[in-house]
């Protein structure tokens, strides 16, 4: 059975009303993700072929790209400035997807957003 990343700094005890995640359509080498937060700004789409490790509440008191630097499954990564004009909405559209295989998905906080509840949503 699969188990997420210390889920008590995550879904079990965070409000979720305001944030959300739907996978969109999808074909063996694409895919369509598309996000809701719950605060402005930018935010980091990380989509990889192994899970985080790290501490992904404060991902290790590092900036975002230094925690990133020793992943070698990394297969997407993209960023995206969320705005009230846009109800905090966005879709990522990937591609380069390989067939038959299994991706994590994390929507990571930019580092210049300060004072965020939860640095990561898991996916």
């Amino acid at each position: 059975m699969a188990t997420l990343h210390y889920p008590h700094n995550f879904e079990s005890l965070k409000p979720k009303l305001t944030s959300a995640a739907i996978v969109g359509h999808t074909t063996h080498k694409t895919s369509k993700l598309w996000f809701r937060v719950y605060r402005c700004g930018i935010w980091h789409l990380v989509v990889l072929k192994s899970k985080l490790s790290g501490n992904l509440n404060d991902l290790d008191k590092k900036p975002l790209h230094d925690f990133l630097k020793n992943e070698n499954s990394l297969a997407f990564h993209a960023e995206h400035k969320f705005t009230a004009a846009s109800n905090f909405t966005h879709c990522f559209e990937l591609s380069n997807l390989s067939a038959e295989t299994r991706y994590y998905y994390y929507l990571i906080s930019d580092d210049s957003i300060e004072d965020v509840g939860r640095r990561v949503e898991l996916g």
